[in-house]
């Protein structure tokens, strides 16, 4: 074993809180004083976080400075959650082509940490994170909620989230990281024989929780039933996110493990997070993370509850690349104004829409959600904007709509990084075209798949509704 994974070993027999460090004790102390909290105390807290990231944006950005004063608008008009309104919103397409002027030029380059992002749309784009904050800090929050859920930091858990564990043929298919106390698997494999091997190994280890994409356990829930039921010790949940779950899905996983599946809705940029509660499967918009809108086609706020519109945040901690009225191209439901079951005063969602699953289907019949395709790395970096096309198995058409700096080497660098994902059993074409095609609604489309997933993911109803639950998206206009 590597001298790295000795490291994390040991430092796994630290308290978990302290493994963390101060940024993520701090985060989940401050979280805890807030349970309890009245609206107004919240309100109170959403204006000065606002208040202090826009002005950091516009004291420190050249981007947003110039845009604020276009629209003739400073940081001091911001007084009321409602004076966001006032402020210009900003598209995915303005920070990929301008990552360097909607950074800070506050935070020292030996400070940054680049992270990358494709999300549902098929728009890649980088952004900064601060070195040592903003990891801890994001963790603290998902750990907060995961809390209400009964779990504890240093439980067991399982992953299946797509991260990149290794091949079959090399390195094998899951990988621990004792410093969290998780077992990683690959989502890339999630077909007989692997799904044996992986049911055997989640026995041995016996996780509290598994962790991971809805997909991913709607396919091991279904190889489990067939099996004859869940063989380990009773699970004390299943946190399923990063794609929708339908009544369905959750219906099945439930039953399969024998415990509630939990969801929530976030995304690299960390402008938005809203999870679920302990009590009700509406989504919290989680009032301490950013101040989260819901806008109509005209760029409205929706106010009625069951109306649908488009989720637009600014995040409060995004002191290296900020993100202010962000358009993420997502979509939710209002719900009602609080939830009367856990008495938290945090706005709700009915449910949220965008993040299609989708599957490619390999060589062998394997189906590869779309989710764990969309893998954040940097290989997309002289890309525009990409779509996978599928017409038969085994064959995967990747439409690039590239970037003047875009060379061979970038060629090698996907063929490399998605062929690995999908396997030898799958041929990746990339093919330069300069525009993707969209759906109907307008909304970019991650995936045309021309194959009936049917035949490769069974008879489950969940899969099913895939394409049933649709709400028309905003237009992608920003009227002032």
């Amino acid at each position: 074993m590597t001298q790295h994974f000795w490291l994390r070993y040991l430092w796994s027999f630290l308290p978990p809180s302290w493994r963390q460090g101060r940024v993520y004790r701090e985060t989940m102390a401050m979280l805890e004083q807030h349970q309890n909290w009245s609206k107004d105390r919240l309100d109170s807290f959403q204006i000065n976080a606002t208040s202090r990231i826009l002005e950091h944006a516009y004291q420190t950005t050249s981007g947003y400075r110039r845009r604020f004063d276009e629209w003739g608008v400073k940081p001091s008009d911001f007084k009321t959650p409602e004076d966001i309104r006032k402020f210009p919103t900003i598209a995915k397409e303005d920070l990929r082509d301008g990552l360097e002027e909607f950074s800070s030029d506050a935070v020292a380059k030996s400070r940054r940490v680049y992270v990358t992002t494709g999300g549902s749309t098929g728009i890649p784009f980088g952004l900064y994170w601060v070195k040592g904050y903003n990891i801890p800090k994001e963790r603290a929050f998902i750990d907060a909620q995961r809390k209400r859920i009964g779990f504890n930091p240093g439980d067991k858990v399982a992953v299946f989230r797509g991260g990149f564990v290794g091949t079959a043929e090399k390195n094998g298919l899951w990988r621990y990281d004792p410093a969290h106390n998780e077992l990683h698997f690959s989502s890339y494999h999630l077909k007989e024989p692997f799904l044996e091997m992986f049911l055997e190994q989640l026995t041995k280890f016996a996780p509290d929780f598994l962790y991971g994409y809805p997909s991913a356990f709607v396919l091991l829930a279904g190889y489990v039933k067939e099996k004859g039921g869940w063989p380990g010790k009773p699970l004390k949940g299943v946190m399923a996110g990063s794609e929708n779950i339908y009544p369905g899905q959750r219906e099945l996983i439930q039953n399969v493990f024998g415990c509630r599946a939990f969801t929530w809705y976030g995304h690299s940029e960390a402008a938005v997070l809203a999870t679920e509660c302990e009590h009700s499967s509406d989504y919290h918009v989680i009032a301490e993370y950013g101040l989260a809108e819901v806008l109509d086609r005209e760029g409205r706020p929706v106010t009625q509850e069951g109306e649908a519109g488009e989720i637009v945040g600014t995040g409060f901690y995004g002191w290296a690349t900020p993100f202010i009225r962000y358009k993420t191209r997502d979509l939710a439901v209002l719900g009602p104004g609080r939830c009367e079951r856990c008495n938290r005063n945090y706005p709700l969602w009915r449910r949220v829409q965008g993040r299609l699953q989708e599957f490619i289907v390999t060589g062998s019949g394997r189906p590869i959600s779309m989710v764990a395709i969309n893998m954040h790395t940097p290989v997309f970096d002289n890309v525009r904007q990409f779509q996978f096309y599928q017409e038969k198995p085994g064959e995967v058409v990747l439409r690039l709509v590239k970037k003047p700096a875009y060379g061979p080497q970038d060629d090698a660098n996907i063929l490399r990084g998605i062929g690995e994902k999908l396997g030898p059993d799958t041929k990746l074409v990339l093919a330069a075209v300069d525009a993707v095609e969209s759906a109907p609604s307008g909304k970019n489309r991650f995936l045309i798949q021309k194959l009936s997933l049917d035949r490769y993911l069974g008879d489950q109803q969940s899969f099913k509704e895939l394409l049933a639950d649709q709400i028309e998206p905003p237009s992608g206009s920003n009227q002032k």
